[in-house]
C-alpha cells in the first residue's frame, strides 16, 4: 500500500501526470497513506527489544536518516518556495502542499524520529504528552489556524522563508492545541475536538 501511495502521488503531483491514462487513484492518493505508514512503523518497525546490540545500531542510523529526512523536506521548502515565490512576484504556498514530497519527506522524517526516541530528557515528557493527547484536536483546527493566518498577512512577514515557515509551524501548532484544549474544557467539549 504504501509503493502505491508513493507511486500515485508522484504520478499525480508531477509532470508525469500529462503521460499517465487518467485513473482514480483516490484511494491510494490521499491522506490515508500518512496513517498506514505510521501504523506500518509502529507495527513492523519499532518492534525490536530496546535492548538488544541491532536495535542500538539500527537506532542511531534511524535516527540519522530521520534528521536527514527532515532536513532535506525542509530545505526543498524552503528554497522551493522562496524560488517559486521570487518567479511568481507573490508569496506561493505549492511546497506547503501536504501531499508534495517534501512534506510527505519531512513527515515520515518525523515519524521516525518519534518512534526512536525512545527516552525522553524529562524536560520533554509534558510537552510530548500534551501533544499527545491533543493531536487529534490539533489536527482537526490546524487547517483553519492556517486559514486565519493567511488572511491575518502572517506569510507576507518580512522574513526569510527558513524563519517565516519554523515561526509560522510554531504559531500554527500552539494556536491549534490551545483551540483543542479550550474546546476540551467545554461540556462534551471532547467529542468535539477529539
Amino acid at each position: 500500500f504504501i509503493g502505491l501511495w508513493v507511486l500515485a502521488l508522484l504520478l499525480g503531483n508531477t509532470v508525469l501526470k500529462q503521460y499517465v491514462p487518467d485513473f482514480n487513484l483516490v484511494y491510494f492518493s490521499g491522506y490515508i497513506g500518512y496513517v498506514v505508514l505510521g501504523y506500518y512503523l509502529q507495527r513492523y518497525y519499532f518492534l525490536p527489544s530496546t535492548e538488544s546490540l541491532h536495535f542500538v545500531k539500527r537506532r542511531k542510523w534511524t535516527i540519522f536518516a530521520a534528521l536527514s529526512m527532515m532536513a532535506l523536506g525542509l530545505l526543498i521548502t524552503v528554497l522551493g518556495t522562496a524560488w517559486i515565490s521570487q518567479e511568481r512576484g507573490k508569496f506561493d504556498q505549492t511546497f506547503y502542499e501536504y501531499l508534495s514530497s517534501n512534506v510527505i519527506l519531512t513527515a515520515s522524517g518525523a515519524m521516525l524520529l518519534a518512534g526512536t526516541l525512545v527516552q525522553l530528557p524529562r524536560w520533554m515528557h509534558q510537552p510530548v504528552s500534551i501533544l499527545s493527547r491533543y493531536s487529534y484536536g490539533i489536527y482537526l483546527s490546524h487547517v483553519m489556524v492556517l486559514k486565519l493566518a493567511t488572511e491575518a498577512g502572517w506569510y507576507q512577514l518580512p522574513l526569510h522563508p527558513a524563519f517565516n515557515i519554523g515561526l509560522l509551524t510554531l504559531l500554527t501548532v500552539v494556536t491549534a492545541t490551545g483551540i483543542t484544549y479550550l474546546l476540551n474544557k467545554l461540556p462534551l467539549g471532547n467529542y468535539i475536538s477529539g
